[in-house]
């Protein structure tokens, strides 16, 4: 490569970097001499011929890997190697090369490796999302443990509680309230540690945003204004909550960010419908807005406006990969420094209509059935036998799925219910679960957890038709529940419909936005 680009310039007066394929430039006497077009649209700002070598890369990159060797190749007439990220922010891996034949001669190249680096980056911010994410569902399972415990002591001590003491039952709704708060908390932890509470295929919108503009605020500078409106109370798209979730944040953040530091600014999320079979949202901002060329490759992937070390680029590529994968829709509208309009449309789903009885009419009808429960929390245990000996239930306790089995193997009469947790040190939930169907076929069976229930970060992986409760558990709604199940003959009922309702239950409670 060498000896040809000597030649060239040996011999061709012209320009004769010009002609080659990569950019190029060639300095003498510590001066750029010449450089093709290639070199130019990359260090268009400083192209004159008063920089030495290595001024011109002071003045030219915003961040270097290192090209303190330049002092020494010069002197000892070596090849030095470096990254630079010029004012463009693009990153180049820039080459230098002595001429041989004339020792005050250097040529220098640069390779585009822009894309390289965000993929390095990228993957910098997903082993820490991973670790971040392990470390939210140890949590979320520890605390919602917790939850549970103080959530049954305080609605057993309520119901026993004489009149006389309505004082104290005050204070205790109060600690209920509190334990709601909490479960608010621990489904923070789990959504942005982008796990999954529960695998829903349809999300209704008003619950929906009621849940998520208490994760939204936090992320948005108090000078934001964030409106959130629907047009109809009942619209239901086809989606999971997670997917949902994470195209919104996206949303959200990008127009926090182009908003920046203004003092009025605005995002506001409107949904609506679009004929009989579709829906949109849409999330405006008042921020900078994008020009043509930039709304064009705003869903390339790690094709970014923001400073290096700012953005990955994969906002919206994200955003676009998800919708293409529910069936959905992604549109951009936007004009520079009037800012940009995300119009989502998605597929109409049905709404979710399964009305739950009340909790006076399931006392009594359960009554004098057998349930198992199974869980390696000896406090949740004992809370949970207590309230459901305290409606009827024949209540059997084992702390592990080993023990488990003995109980029923030595248990004579029908096991109308088995209550297991997931996650437990000799046999998880869906394996227990699996051998009580073998033996006890009509044993109706409900899993509960404080972990995720499925997706990548879920310490163990559920069936797609289990029966799902999210902790911290609500005794009461449990029966309620089970009354549900109890009335349908077959077995194999509409679960995930049910795993949502259990989800939404859970989801009240969190406490008002800032």
């Amino acid at each position: 490569m060498i000896k040809f680009l000597q030649k060239m310039v040996r011999t061709d007066n012209d320009s004769p970097i010009q002609s080659l394929p990569i950019p190029m430039a060639y300095f003498r006497n510590n001066q750029l001499r010449d450089y093709n077009d290639g070199f130019k649209a990359i260090f268009k700002n400083s192209l004159h011929d008063k920089l030495s070598l290595k001024r011109f890369f002071d003045t030219n990159c915003t961040q270097t890997s290192s090209h303190s060797g330049l002092d020494d190749m010069l002197s000892r007439r070596k090849p030095l190697h470096f990254e630079c990220c010029c004012h463009n922010n693009a990153w180049h891996h820039i080459q230098i090369y002595p001429d041989p034949d004339d020792d005050k001669a250097y040529f220098v190249s640069a390779y585009d490796i822009s894309q390289f680096k965000r993929r390095d980056e990228l993957l910098s911010i997903s082993s820490k999302m991973e670790a971040l994410g392990q470390l939210a569902g140890g949590v979320a399972h520890d605390f919602n443990n917790i939850l549970s415990i103080v959530e049954g002591y305080a609605a057993l001590i309520i119901k026993d509680a004489p009149d006389k003491e309505a004082k104290y039952v005050t204070q205790l709704q109060r600690i209920l309230q509190a334990t709601k708060r909490g479960a608010g908390i621990t489904r923070q932890l789990l959504t942005f540690g982008c796990h999954k509470i529960i695998g829903d295929s349809r999300v209704p919108l008003t619950p929906f945003f009621e849940e998520i503009k208490n994760l939204i605020y936090p992320l948005l500078d108090v000078e934001i204004n964030l409106e959130i409106t629907l047009d109809e109370p009942d619209m239901t798209i086809k989606a999971s909550t997670e997917q949902l979730s994470q195209i919104i944040f996206n949303c959200v953040t990008n127009a926090r960010d182009a908003i920046g530091a203004s003092p009025a600014g605005q995002i506001g999320i409107h949904a609506s419908p679009k004929g009989k079979d579709e829906i949109t949202i849409t999330v405006h901002d008042n921020g900078c807005g994008m020009s043509d060329h930039v709304r064009q490759k705003a869903l390339d992937p790690f094709f970014t406006t923001k400073p290096a070390g700012k953005g990955t680029g994969l906002g919206l590529s994200q955003i676009y990969g998800m919708m293409e994968q529910i069936g959905g829709k992604l549109e951009i509208f936007s004009q520079d420094g009037k800012g940009t309009s995300i119009v989502l449309t998605f597929k109409r789903g049905e709404s979710i209509n399964i009305v739950l009885p009340s909790l006076d009419e399931n006392r009594g009808t359960l009554k004098g059935q057998t349930i198992l429960i199974v869980d390696d929390e000896p406090d949740l245990l004992h809370v949970l036998k207590i309230t459901l000996e305290n409606e009827g239930f024949i209540v059997l306790t084992a702390k592990s799925g080993n023990e488990a089995l003995s109980i029923q193997d030595e248990y004579e009469h029908p096991i109308h219910w088995l209550l297991s947790d997931v996650v437990m040190g000799d046999m998880n939930g869906p394996k227990l679960g699996k051998l009580i169907d073998s033996i006890r076929p009509e044993t109706k069976i409900i899993y509960m957890s404080g972990y995720p229930a499925s997706g990548d970060m879920a310490r163990v992986q559920l069936p797609e038709d289990s029966i799902y409760l999210a902790k911290p558990l609500d005794p009461q709604k449990l029966i309620a529940l089970m009354n549900v199940i109890g009335k349908d003959d077959e077995k194999n009922i509409l679960s995930v419909q049910l795993s949502m309702l259990a989800g939404q239950w859970n989801n009240k409670g969190t406490g008002e936005a800032p």
